[in-house]
C-alpha cells in the first residue's frame, strides 16, 4: 500500500473538498456552461461553484490559479480550467503538486468541515455528461464524480447514488459520461454533490483539465468497458461501515483477481495491489479500514480492459 498523505495535508484537502448547503433551486446545475464569473479584488470566481481558490481567498487577496476562466471552450464563451500547482503552504509540511478541485456549491464552513452539503436536488438522473480536454503529467490522474444523498449532511453522507469516471488525456474536446448507480429502493435524494479534480498530489509536474457544458442524461453504455465485463464484478458490502469490501467475479475470475488501485474523491491514490491468486475470484478481500468515510474509485486492470466501481465508506 502506498504511503498516505501527512495528517496536516489530509485535513486541508478534506476541508476544501467538503461543501456546505447552497440556497439554489433543485433540479438544476448552476452555471453549468461556466459562462458566469464574478470579479472580486484581484481574482475572478466561478459563480455557483467552489474551488481551492475560493478557500485560499479567505486568507489571501488574490488567486493562485487553481480554477480559472478559459476561452478555450467547447461552446459559449468560456469554460473552467483546473490546474494542479506546486505551492508550499505556510505551516503545512507539503511541497508537492497540490490537486485542483471544483465542486458545485457556494461555500464551506471552516469552523465545521465535517458538515458537507452541495445543492438541493430531488431527481435521480441516469448519467452525468460533460465536455473536456486534459493534459496529464506522467503518473498523474483526473476524475469526475457525483453523489446523491438524503438526510443529515455529514462528511460521509447518506448516499443514495454515486458515480464517477477516471479521465484519459485528450488534446481536443470530447464528450464523456458516467452513470449514477443507485442503492436498491426508491428513495428520493435531497442533496447533490458533483465535481472535478485533477492531480494526485504525488505527481512531479502540473496537469491541466478544461471542463465545459455539464448536463444530466439517461444511462449510457461505458466506452471504457463492456457491459458484460462490468457486470461480472460484484463488490459487497457497498457501502461499507468498516472500510472492508469483498470482490467476486464468478463468471469471469480474471476480473476480481486483476491488479487494482483505489483513489479518493480528490483523485489521490490511497491503495494499490497486484494481481491476486486465481482462487480468490469468489471473495477477494479489499481492506480500506484506515481510510476516511467518503467516496472512492476502485480500478481493476483486467486482460479484457479496465473495470471501475465506486466504493463508499460510511
Amino acid at each position: 500500500m502506498l504511503t498516505s498523505p501527512k495528517p496536516a495535508m489530509k485535513k486541508f484537502l478534506l476541508l476544501f473538498g467538503l461543501l456546505a448547503p447552497a440556497a439554489l433551486q433543485a433540479q438544476t446545475l448552476p452555471n453549468n456552461g461556466f459562462e458566469n464569473w464574478t470579479t472580486s479584488g484581484l481574482r475572478e470566481s466561478l459563480n455557483g461553484w467552489y474551488s481551492l481558490d475560493d478557500l485560499v481567498a479567505t486568507q489571501l487577496p488574490f488567486s493562485l490559479g487553481f480554477a480559472t476562466k478559459s476561452t478555450d471552450r467547447h461552446a459559449g464563451n468560456f469554460a473552467v480550467q483546473l490546474q494542479s500547482k506546486q505551492i508550499a503552504f505556510p505551516g503545512l509540511p507539503f511541497t508537492g503538486y497540490v490537486p485542483s478541485v471544483v465542486f458545485v456549491g457556494s461555500k464551506i464552513d471552516p469552523q465545521n468541515p465535517e458538515t458537507a452539503g452541495g445543492i438541493p436536488f430531488t431527481s435521480r438522473p441516469g448519467s452525468v455528461r460533460f465536455w473536456y480536454k486534459l493534459t496529464l503529467a506522467p503518473n498523474d490522474s483526473a476524475a469526475a464524480l457525483a453523489a446523491l444523498s438524503r438526510g443529515p449532511r455529514t462528511a460521509q453522507g447518506n448516499f443514495i447514488g454515486t458515480g464517477g469516471l477516471d479521465l484519459p488525456a485528450r488534446s481536443t474536446f470530447g464528450q464523456a459520461a458516467y452513470n449514477i448507480e443507485y442503492e436498491p429502493g426508491t428513495l428520493t435524494p435531497d442533496t447533490l454533490r458533483l465535481g472535478f479534480v485533477v492531480g494526485t498530489g504525488n505527481a512531479t509536474a502540473s496537469s491541466t483539465l478544461i471542463v465545459d457544458e455539464v448536463t444530466f442524461g439517461s444511462r449510457v453504455t461505458s466506452n471504457k468497458q463492456s457491459a458484460a465485463l462490468a457486470a461480472a464484478l460484484s463488490v459487497y458490502p457497498n457501502p461499507s461501515s468498516t472500510g472492508e469490501f469483498a470482490l467476486a467475479s464468478l463468471d469471469n475470475p480474471a476480473v476480481a483477481t486483476a491488479p487494482l488501485s483505489v483513489t479518493d474523491a480528490l483523485g489521490r491514490e490511497v491503495y494499490r495491489e497486484g494481481a491476486a491468486p486465481r482462487g480468490l475470484y469468489n471473495g477477494r478481500a479489499l481492506r480500506l479500514q484506515n481510510q476516511q468515510p467518503g467516496m472512492y474509485l476502485l480500478r481493476l486492470e483486467t486482460p479484457a480492459g479496465t473495470v471501475t466501481r465506486r466504493l463508499v465508506i460510511r
